[in-house]
């Protein structure tokens, strides 16, 4: 029985000194900085990272012995998107060497307000880990608004000389309600915009503007043209931008016909009143002529009497 128990006391021994030397393989946990802020341990670290942004992960690693496959990750459980994470590429360590690694998170911007934990692993090919938690608060900035979606009409493309319609849905992941919020649509290549206001997006809550209405000029050449979403908010301290793409058909070219005209010259006929004028003046031609011939007949006849008479 002694023999037993001593016999199981060792095998514990020499499972335990197997152990250490299989977790002393891995590099161990130095420092880790948020920002650079230094965290602590398993304890509630007052650091205050909004939601939506990206932070840097520095983690500071001492190594024991030779390893040739080490990795370092960082992630940040409790969001609803499991993604918030980054890894290093394998590297190499040296006995009693330290290393600094740096590791970017992107933090989502739907995530709510709360507490979360960063969970740090280094670890090597063999399946060998050390793991180091620290608590995190994630706060919702005061504004912070997205665009949430574009829609194009018509959607895949347009021809030049059309018009293009654009909505635009506008998120607010901020804590305050956002008022007059100008949103602009534009194609810097053509030189085209439109505008359009929503007059207020709760926050946590979501909007979309109007059709906004832009008429591609029947110049545009056939291509692929950047459309520029800007968005102003917070009385026109903050904007966010977003670039899209748009498919742009030249117009299509327009048939010209010919005409030929065919000029005939006629001898111009002679206008009725010319021909009315022309027979008065023969008329009053044949008038004086015959008045003067009366008078030649009258003048005889009385010189005749006369003669007569004296005799």
């Amino acid at each position: 029985m002694k023999t037993n128990k001593l016999f199981g006391i060792v095998a514990l021994m020499i499972f335990a000194v197997l152990a250490a030397g299989a977790v002393s393989a891995v590099p161990t946990i130095d420092r880790v900085e948020v920002d650079d802020t230094t965290l602590s341990q398993n304890q509630v670290n007052y650091l205050s990272v909004e939601t939506g942004s990206t932070i840097m992960v520095d983690v500071w690693l001492t190594s024991t012995e030779t390893n040739n496959n080490i990795r370092v990750e960082a992630f940040i459980t409790g969001t609803e998107n499991d993604d918030v994470s980054d890894s290093t590429d394998l590297f190499h360590v040296e006995p009693n060497a330290t290393y600094k690694k740096t590791l970017t998170l992107v933090l989502p911007a739907d995530s709510d307000e709360d507490k979360y934990s960063l969970r740090i692993i280094v670890s090597d090919r063999n399946g060998q880990e050390r793991i180091q938690n620290y608590n995190l608060i994630l706060d919702e900035p005061r504004h912070d608004l997205a665009i949430e979606d574009v829609v194009f009409y018509p959607e895949n493309s347009v021809t030049a000389g059309q018009a293009l319609l654009t909505t635009v849905r506008v998120e607010n992941f901020g804590q305050k309600d956002e008022n007059d919020v100008k949103v602009q649509v534009s194609i810097p290549a053509l030189g085209v915009s439109a505008t359009d206001y929503i007059d207020s997006i709760d926050s946590d809550d979501q909007e979309d503007t109007e059709e906004m209405y832009i008429r591609i000029p029947t110049s545009a050449k056939t291509g692929e043209y950047q459309v520029k979403i800007d968005v102003w908010y917070n009385d026109g301290h903050d904007s966010i931008s977003k670039t899209m793409l748009v498919n742009i058909d030249a117009a299509p070219e327009q048939k010209t016909t010919t005409t030929t005209t065919v000029v005939t010259t006629t001898a111009q006929p002679v206008p009725v009143v010319a021909e009315k004028s022309m027979l008065r003046s023969v008329l009053e031609g044949v008038l004086l002529v015959l008045v003067g011939l009366l008078v030649i007949v009258a003048i005889i006849l009385g010189v005749s009497k006369l003669s007569s008479r004296d005799e």
